[in-house]
């Protein structure tokens, strides 16, 4: 039985080498025609996905509508997803009604009842630690 060849590196029963995913870009100085400098990020780390010939076709058609490469559009739209992800994680939607529940205790606080006097006194205690 013949052994396959590595479809990266083309060498029999070779394994492709394992690749790194997740880093930083590290900033990159270049001198300018003033002389002056400017910092770019390298694009060292790749990222890669398995698609349906489908999935594919629907991408590349939205980048050559959106006048961009196939990698930068991907990398603007994965990018833009993960940010508004991370933003929606980290914030909260009221309604006219909550917000304005929301600012009357801020302003008005409620007195504190027994079990967060309680509470309190754990903290200063060194019982408990803040946020749980």
């Amino acid at each position: 039985m013949a052994r396959r060849k590595s479809p990266r590196s083309g060498k029999p029963g070779k394994k492709p080498a394992a690749r790194k995913t997740a880093s930083r870009k590290a900033p990159v100085r270049r001198k300018e025609p003033a002389g002056k400098t400017s910092t770019r990020s390298v694009k060292n780390d790749r990222l890669e996905i398995r698609l349906t010939v489908d999935q594919k076709e629907l991408i590349e058609r939205a980048s050559v509508l959106r006048g961009a490469s196939l990698s930068s559009f991907v990398t603007e739209t994965v990018v833009g997803a993960a940010r508004e992800t991370l933003n929606e994680e980290h914030s909260m939607r009221l309604n006219a009604e909550q917000s304005a529940k929301l600012v009357q205790l801020l302003n008005e606080p409620p007195k504190p009842n027994e079990a967060l006097r309680d509470l309190a006194d754990d903290f200063r205690a060194g019982k408990r630690k803040p946020g749980f």
